[in-house]
């Protein structure tokens, strides 16, 4: 398939951790279109349950992987294979022998819909390091993009599109505050992402904590 290709491009030659980078976004991109096409299959329970050092199938990139970390609370978890790291839902893996892994009933979370300060951005942050060195960028409807209640993964596929379609010179990604869980996940992503110069956390009265600011490159 198409995400296959991407793979066998990739491990052509001698990739660059920046080219993985760009395979690991188009593969995102191309999972979603795929997810979003194809009905949810009927959950098989298995027993199987994936664990740091196993090493998974992917089936829908024709990949076997390593295992990074053990499947957290809404059944994700990292994985490796060649220079290439993703994040990847229990229903995606199968042990070597085809048995499919147990996913486990995670209602998913809905955004959050209380009352907004002027600037969208919900009062109130906890304590954290806020914005040190931002520059007088003004920020708009355009350059917002509001990820509560997404998982790492989902946020992940929607911050890199928002990356690749902005004309802006900074997006204020509001993740919220709750566990922490979000904001870490998508300042990793930022962190590695070959278009973004730096990031940091908003000014308290701009969110705190509850939002990053990821200035792009020109």
């Amino acid at each position: 398939g198409e995400i296959a290709k991407v793979i066998r491009t990739l491990q052509q030659g001698t990739p660059t951790a920046q080219d993985a980078h760009r395979a690991t976004a188009e593969i995102d991109r191309i999972a979603e279109k795929q997810r979003q096409a194809r009905q949810t299959p009927k959950k098989k329970k298995s027993g199987f349950q994936p664990k740091v050092g196993d090493r998974v199938r992917i089936p829908r990139i024709d990949q076997v992987a390593e295992v990074l970390s053990n499947p957290d609370a809404d059944g994700e978890m990292s994985v490796r294979f060649g220079l290439m790291k993703m994040t990847v839902s229990l229903a995606d893996v199968e042990s070597l022998q085809g048995v499919k892994a147990d996913v486990p009933d995670v209602p998913k979370a809905a955004p959050k819909k209380s009352a907004l300060d002027k600037k969208g951005i919900k009062p109130g942050a906890v304590q954290g390091e806020p914005a040190k060195h931002s520059q007088p960028i003004i920020r708009s409807s355009h350059n917002t993009l509001d990820l509560r209640g997404s998982r790492v993964a989902d946020a992940e596929i929607e911050v890199d599109r928002a990356i690749a379609n902005t004309h802006a010179r900074a997006l204020w990604i509001i993740h919220g505050h709750g566990t922490g869980k979000l904001r870490k996940g998508v300042q990793a992503y930022l962190k590695q992402h070959p278009q973004i110069e730096r990031y940091e956390l908003a000014e308290k009265a701009d969110g705190g904590s509850g939002v990053t600011i990821a200035y792009v490159k020109s």
